[in-house]
């Protein structure tokens, strides 16, 4: 786990991390669940290998986490009633929030797959469900980063 980590480093130069980052699945840490589960305020970077499966109730994001699958998106997140964004920034930057990278997401009670309640950076992940795949609430109108108080989507 730890030299996944230390690979992920050494792509941002300049850049020191202070959130912890954990491998899933690992002998420590056999869910993304528990992971979340036992974060701290600092959040964490989490790296899905490939090939993961998990399903999950409900996965609420309230802590500055960054998830990130294999670029092939074989990282697959079940949610029967969806993933939340909620983090509010606790006054950091856009940058320091929330980021979900390279997954396939699925929900399969209907509900929405990703509700975004806040900042989140969503990239290259195959998204869908029977219902609404993703769901952004209105701004507290409160800015993040500069970035302003309304959602915006991004193309590259």
């Amino acid at each position: 786990g730890s030299s996944r980590c230390a690979a992920r480093r050494g792509r941002m130069p300049g850049r020191v991390r202070v959130r912890p980052c954990y491998t899933v699945p690992s002998e420590e840490w056999p869910s993304l669940g528990h992971v979340v589960a036992a974060a701290s305020a600092a959040g964490a970077w989490l790296q899905l290998l490939p090939g993961h499966f998990e399903r999950l109730d409900c996965l609420v994001l309230d802590h500055p986490f960054e998830i990130e699958g294999p670029p092939d998106q074989s990282a697959t997140l079940v949610v029967d009633q969806g993933i939340i964004c909620a983090h509010d920034g606790g006054g950091q930057t856009a940058s320091a929030g929330l980021a979900l990278r390279n997954l396939t997401l699925r929900s399969a009670d209907g509900a929405p797959v990703l509700t975004l309640a806040s900042p989140c950076a969503v990239e290259f992940c195959d998204i869908s469900g029977a219902g609404v795949g993703v769901q952004v609430l209105p701004s507290s109108g409160r800015a993040v980063g500069g970035i302003g108080s309304g959602p915006y989507l991004l193309q590259d």
